[in-house]
């Protein structure tokens, strides 16, 4: 094939394969054939060799005797996937055979995303800072998506796909380094989006993210992006925020400093807005007034209680997954309403909630535990959830716990 038919592949995110003149393209949008693209996919991913037929078949179907005839079928299908590739319009096939294999045609000039990236990636591993930015970015901008998303599923797909998201996460580091160097922290805030976008779930990028709002001066936009973060986290893995992440929250949520602050402006900064409610915190926040509660026990001799509360489905079994989320959320709403201004809880997880309550006998705190079910059922007398909930006198603890 000679230069002007020059195609390029995409294989990050959705297959798609087009002419670099822009006069054709086919996508994995275009036939809802899932072995169809698979086989496209897996040709063009191992294009350098040919591919065996039985590979084929025991890539396409691994159960032989879920087609009675896997060899004809294939043949079938590399007709279909022909007649696709044939709509770009190129002379000749795409797909050649012989030998007992299958493959792309080897004088095929073609671009591919996933190798330009992976180049790109190894050439920015050394060299000067000014060598490097700009490969970085380039291979930044190329990655759309893990390989082959839409196949995320397929066995095969999965150890490359975990190769370049590794590749791809330290392309991140390494193009967010150079720029704080060089302090650019507009575009460590819009490549760390974009970043997010694409991978939302690595903690360190939205760490990233939130200290280059806060040093850029966007308060507000830095705790927003913490706590869509942390509901994410708790959503999808029932996990809290970890502890760097907790750690950079305590430091942002305080506002800017000033440089020579008065203990009155310092004053004016801890103080609460008025709240007739209980005091939610992170669970991390619970365990430092915890362990202060304790100290303080141990010389007052006063009494504290630790209550848990979980919410299960109305025959006591566990719920689902999204469940759980409304119903934690209703619950909060209703313990912070029906607790006292000095009590202080946190949730524990996907479930339960931790209450603390101070200067309750043990006696008081099931009195207590009784109101908030009785408030919560009356605000949501249909919901078919239950509470239960067990407690202990903080003194029963010891203070090296």
């Amino acid at each position: 094939m000679d230069e002007a038919a020059r195609v390029h592949i995409q294989m990050f995110g959705e297959l798609s394969v087009r002419r670099t003149d822009g006069s054709a393209e086919i996508t994995s949008r275009v036939s809802r054939s899932k072995k169809l693209w698979s086989l496209i996919a897996y040709l063009f991913t191992y294009r350098v060799r040919e591919v065996p037929q039985s590979e084929l078949i025991e890539f396409l179907w691994p159960d032989s005797e879920d087609d009675g005839n896997p060899a004809s079928s294939l043949k079938a299908l590399i007709h279909r996937a022909r007649g696709l590739l044939d709509g770009l319009g190129l002379p000749g096939s795409l797909i050649v055979s012989g030998h007992g294999a299958y493959g792309i045609d080897s004088s095929l000039i073609a671009s591919v995303d996933t190798e330009t990236f992976d180049r790109l990636c190894r050439e920015a591993q050394s060299g000067a800072d000014d060598e490097r930015l700009p490969r970085l970015r380039e291979a930044f901008a190329l990655y759309r998506g893990g390989f082959l998303s839409v196949m995320a599923s397929e066995p095969w797909v999965a150890p490359i796909n975990a190769y370049f998201h590794s590749l791809y996460l330290r392309a991140a580091r390494d193009l967010l380094a150079l720029l704080q160097k060089r302090g650019c922290a507009d575009e460590i805030i819009a490549d760390c989006r974009a970043a997010a976008a694409i991978d939302p779930y690595t903690e360190e990028l939205q760490i990233t993210l939130i200290r280059a709002l806060a040093l850029a001066g966007a308060q507000d936009e830095a705790l927003q992006q913490y706590a869509s973060v942390k509901k994410m986290l708790m959503e999808q893995f029932g996990v809290s925020p970890s502890t760097e992440l907790l750690d950079l929250y305590r430091e942002i949520s305080g506002g800017v400093k000033s440089p020579s602050p008065s203990l009155d402006a310092i004053r004016q900064d801890l103080a609460e807005k008025s709240s007739a409610d209980a005091f939610y915190c992170e669970y991390a926040f619970f365990k430092d007034f915890y362990r202060v509660m304790l100290r303080s026990l141990s010389r007052t001799g006063q009494t504290a209680n630790l209550v848990m509360l979980s919410v299960r489905g109305a025959d006591g079994c566990a719920l689902s997954s999204r469940r759980t989320r409304t119903a934690m959320d209703k619950l909060r709403a209703v313990v912070s309403g029906s607790l006292r201004q000095g009590d202080i809880f946190t949730r524990y997880g996907p479930t339960p909630y931790l209450l603390m309550l101070p200067s309750a006998s043990y006696e008081d705190s099931g009195m207590v535990m009784e109101r908030v079910i009785a408030n919560f059922n009356r605000v949501y007398p249909g919901s078919k959830l239950t509470l239960q909930y067990s407690r202990m006198p903080l003194e029963q603890f010891d203070l090296e716990a």
